[in-house]
């Protein structure tokens, strides 16, 4: 069984943020805790322990999209930290986004991890209230820490990170 370690659950925290008071955010979503939105109304107020209980539930229910889809020998042979990257992805994009992605196909089709994890650059886009979409900052170093992690560590490979960080510039701002 798929489940988020406690690095991957520092993952979620790091790049939600805990908000003890419901707000919207930029796409206009009503959001308390860690990143929870599937009870969040205007004017919620929720103390530490409930958001923890909450980011668990949630990191769970992205735990099991991710294991739900996957053939059982993917799931089982990926590495932790593949796992952890990949529950924060969809812990913040969605099960179906996820279940579309390019991402997804790479890992079904046994694309080598440096390929999945550029997909990663791909999810940098929000789309605001009116329509438009743009990048966030937050999510670019977001996508970045996850694919890092998914490679299997950030602290001391500073190859893979920067790799990643001209994967990105090259993504965002397109090839020379």
């Amino acid at each position: 069984m798929i489940r988020p370690s406690e690095k991957g659950l520092a993952i979620i925290r790091k790049h939600e943020g805990l908000r003890l008071e419901a707000y919207q955010d930029p796409g206009g979503t009503w959001t308390i805790g860690y990143g929870h939105t599937a009870t969040a109304t205007k004017g919620m107020d929720i103390s530490p322990e409930q958001a923890e209980a909450l980011l668990r539930n949630d990191a769970e229910s992205a735990a099991i999209s991710l294991e739900d889809s996957l053939p059982v020998d993917v799931a089982r042979d990926m590495p932790q930290h593949q796992k952890d990257a990949l529950i924060s992805f969809i812990f913040n994009v969605g099960a179906a986004a996820w279940n579309a992605s390019t991402m997804k196909r790479k890992i079904l089709e046994n694309e080598p991890p440096f390929r999945i994890a550029q997909e990663f650059t791909r999810w940098v886009y929000t789309t605001l209230p009116d329509g438009r979409k743009v990048i966030l900052p937050g999510l670019v170093q977001r996508r970045r820490d996850e694919a890092i992690t998914y490679q299997g560590g950030a602290e001391g490979n500073r190859t893979v990170a920067n790799l990643l960080t001209i994967s990105f510039l090259l993504y965002l701002f397109g090839r020379p």
